[in-house]
């Protein structure tokens, strides 16, 4: 799984979401594939994102695209996870 700007599917500098074929997946999706191999909540996605809180975030997963700086944060932690 990997978070992106380096796909023909970016645009305007947003990055995607990957899956662990190469295969750009659906935002709401791919985020909640991302937090859950993170293993974090809700309330840690916003916590480690510097969102407020949980609340603060529910709007990506009724599908707001979230903004590139949150996509930027998540792809580091989850980077940190591959060997």
């Amino acid at each position: 799984m990997e978070i992106t700007c380096h796909h023909p599917e970016s645009q305007r500098g947003i990055p995607i979401i990957l899956n662990d074929l190469g295969k750009p997946m659906q935002m709401t999706e791919g985020l909640k594939a991302v937090i859950e191999r993170l293993g974090w909540s809700r309330s840690q996605f916003a916590a480690f994102c510097f969102y407020k809180s949980a609340r603060s975030v529910e709007k990506f997963f009724q599908g707001a695209t979230p903004p590139a700086h949150t996509l930027n944060l998540l792809s580091v932690h989850l980077a940190a996870l591959e060997p």
